[in-house]
């Protein structure tokens, strides 16, 4: 027994020590590692600090005698368990970030190989606690503690320690429940107040802010960065999957296909996990694989979500979750030739002549411009759009008061007349108005009056609901 308490000591003892100088050596990484882990932003650094040391002195300890052998397997022991916690609950997630529990040595993904790894350490360490009962200094540790107490008061002692253990496993778990539903009930709150929905936010309260640098790896896993994957002359639709993720199947057709078509937005997926999971579950879909990080950078919270990248690297939408609403937003960007959903100067101006575009309208092919008549605001629209469903209702409200055209592009017109429009309908399958106007999606619209351009483009629900406000009274 004596001889495997000793080997356990110093195998445990030496583990520690490369962990920590590979820590030390590796600050970066392991800082970035912690952050992974979902340790807490605000104490990234204390951990990073602490960790270390922390291995060292477990080892120095375990090299020493009696007591302070009891200390560093103790110690040893709890960060031990503390590791393995950690790397459980990301598995659970579905995260398998990058392990750099000895720095540069180590920087695979974490698996349950990792797991059974820490059930080794553990022993090691369980050994070195449990061997020192033969030489009695675990047990005379104790017994000096308690050593005249009453038995009143060693009851009192023992109830104390107990219910000091179970306050602080309270509290482990109210923080570790705070933190995982506190920003989910958060939001909802603001969404009720809004009014909002359970998966759009409203464009008119959302800054564009810049894209994170993007660390994540292509289907060689050779690095790639934002800038390799984000393209200069059109939007950018990121989608985020998982290959865990049931919901993420069923966009896995499309997403191959929106990735084919040039003239739709340049379509990048972005996936967790193992590169043979990810490829079993997208098959052709080009897929970059990340270490979770891009989920936390890029601030999403679920799987299918997407957001749309700018050429100049602005996310400019709140970001969508679900395969529906990640269509919706794919449909609202597919043909839109500016390169931003945030636009500089209106692309056309007051008084131009309106486009020689013929549309469809009824099964006649007409010119725009009589479509709209002496006045008439065209508002291009797609009831699959998300941002078009939110102000959908204000539209229909104002229809039989406003002279509105709607203009369609991949909606037939008994799509809108079963959402409630009456007002006359163009149909615009090649984006000829939109692309002459310099449209960059929908909900977009226009005054035309005697066939030239009678106001700025309003982009977005707050301003084609102003515009239409503005316009004179039928009636």
């Amino acid at each position: 027994m004596d001889a495997v308490f000793l080997v356990a000591r110093i195998a445990l003892a030496a583990i520690f020590v490369v962990s920590a100088i590979a820590k030390i050596r590796d600050a970066d990484d392991a800082r970035r590692a912690i952050r992974e882990f979902g340790v807490p932003d605000s104490v990234v650094p204390v951990v990073a600090l602490l960790l270390a040391p922390l291995e060292l002195a477990s080892a120095v300890l375990l090299l020493t005698t009696d007591v302070g052998v009891l200390a560093g397997g103790v110690l040893g022991l709890g960060m031990l368990l503390a590791f393995t916690a950690g790397i459980v609950t990301n598995l659970a997630r579905g995260r398998h970030v990058e392990c750099h529990c000895f720095g540069a040595l180590s920087t695979k993904p974490l698996s349950w190989w990792s797991v059974a790894r820490n059930v080794g350490l553990i022993a090691l360490a369980a050994i070195v606690i449990a061997g020192g009962a033969d030489q009695g200094w675990p047990w005379q540790v104790v017994a000096d503690i308690f050593e005249g107490l009453s038995d009143t008061e060693t009851a009192l002692a023992i109830a104390v320690i107990v219910l000091a253990v179970a306050l602080l496993a309270l509290l482990i778990l109210f923080v570790t429940l705070l933190r995982r539903y506190g920003s989910n009930l958060i939001k909802l709150e603001e969404l009720e107040a809004s009014g909002g929905g359970a998966h759009h936010s409203h464009a008119a309260d959302f800054a564009p802010w810049p894209a994170p640098e993007l660390l994540a790896r292509d289907g060689q896993e050779r690095s790639v960065s934002l800038a390799d994957v984000a393209a200069e002359d059109r939007a950018n639709l990121f989608v985020f999957v998982a290959p865990w993720c049931e919901a993420c199947g069923e966009l896995v057709d499309e997403l191959a296909s929106w990735q084919d078509d040039d003239t739709g937005p340049n379509v990048v997926v972005l996936s967790g996990g193992e590169r043979q999971a990810i490829t079993e579950k997208f098959g052709a879909v080009r897929v970059f694989g990340h270490d979770g990080s891009a989920i936390d950078d890029f601030r999403m919270e679920y799987t299918p979500g997407a957001v749309v990248v700018s050429s100049d690297h602005l996310i400019t939408t709140p970001p969508v979750y679900g395969s529906d609403d990640v269509r919706r937003l794919y449909n609202s960007l597919a043909g839109r030739l500016p390169q931003d959903l945030v636009i500089g100067p209106p692309p056309v101006r007051e008084g131009d002549p309106a486009p020689d575009v013929i549309v469809d309208v009824d099964g006649d092919r007409m010119p725009i411009a009589a479509v709209a008549g002496d006045d008439a605001v065209l508002l291009f629209w797609d009831t699959e759009c998300g941002f078009c469903q939110q102000i959908q209702d204000d539209v229909i409200r104002r229809q039989n008061s406003v002279p509105l055209v709607l203009v369609l592009r991949s909606d037939s017109e008994d799509a809108v007349r079963t959402a409630g429009f009456t007002t006359p309908v163009a149909l615009d399958p090649t984006f000829g108005v939109g692309g002459a106007l310099q449209l960059p999606g929908t909900p977009t619209a226009v005054r035309l009056r005697d066939g030239a351009i009678a106001s700025t483009v309003a982009v977005g629900g707050p301003e084609v609901l102003n515009l239409l406000a503005s316009v004179r009274v039928l009636g």
